[in-house]
């Protein structure tokens, strides 16, 4: 459920348009359209001499006390700044949100998460105030790609600020009651030394559950989005430039789903 969908090429035509490239018939697997995509994207003065390889395990290491020494002051202000663009384009691609949002894209990355969380919050609400069996907190541990997505899906992903989710962001909707009934409060941070934030679009009981449920369930899927085409073993790491490309993901980013009264 929680696994970013990298095989499936579908989708992809306006992909194609945006970066001025076409098809070239191979139905090469999305982490590979990804990668040639993002050889197009034109890089920050301050990454120019860092391998694309190399900026998601900077990142990781710059926010880190014990590996931060170890980097260069080249590669810490690359970390700090180009670095986190550049990943929340690669994430946004590779997941269907941020800049090159693709709502077929986004679906198939987190249909099944957004799906989840419909149904667990319907659950609570026909449980009832005093039901003694419901689960109050669940956390879903997943890849900056799905937190991107859902985000997108969910109006706020404007909260990343077009920079990767971090080490730690979090996706959170807080079902709530109310003296005029249950309401969603949607929450979001970036990063292990942030605060969260509450998306402006549910402040003040802006959003019941009715309606969260009403315009968010055409995200939803049961099941995996099926794909129309096989994406063929294309065996081809590299960029346009010939520099051999690291398809690793970061491991884990949260998304929340909680009941409270109030």
């Amino acid at each position: 459920m929680l696994v970013p969908d990298t095989q499936c090429p579908d989708n992809w035509d306006d992909m194609y348009e945006k970066y001025g490239f076409e098809d070239d018939g191979k139905s090469e697997t999305r982490m590979i359209q990804v990668i040639k995509t993002m050889a197009r994207v034109p890089i920050p003065e301050d990454c120019k001499s860092i391998a694309l390889r190399d900026l998601d395990a900077l990142i990781s290491e710059n926010s880190n006390d014990l590996t931060r020494p170890f980097l260069s002051e080249e590669q810490r202000v690359c970390a700090d700044g180009g670095a986190k663009w550049l990943m929340y384009k690669y994430v946004g691609m590779l997941g269907g949100g941020g800049d090159d949002y693709n709502e077929e894209r986004a679906v198939r990355t987190v249909g099944v998460l957004i799906d989840t969380m419909l149904r667990n919050m319907e659950k609570a609400a026909q449980c009832g105030k005093d039901c003694k069996d419901l689960e109050r907190f669940r956390v879903y541990c997943t890849h900056d790609t799905n937190v991107l997505a859902i985000a997108q899906l969910f109006d706020t992903v404007y909260l990343f600020r077009n920079q990767t989710p971090a080490f730690s962001s979090a996706f959170v909707l807080e079902l709530r009651r109310g003296s005029k009934g249950l309401y969603v409060n949607m929450v979001m941070k970036n990063g292990q030394d942030v605060g969260f934030e509450y998306a402006e679009k549910c402040k003040n009981r802006a959003c019941s559950l009715e309606a969260i449920l009403k315009e968010k369930r055409r995200f939803a899927t049961p099941s995996f989005v099926g794909c129309s085409t096989d994406a063929k073993d294309v065996n081809d790491d590299e960029d346009e430039e010939g520099e051999e490309m690291d398809y690793t993901l970061p491991a884990c980013i949260g998304v929340f789903d909680s009941f409270r009264e109030r």
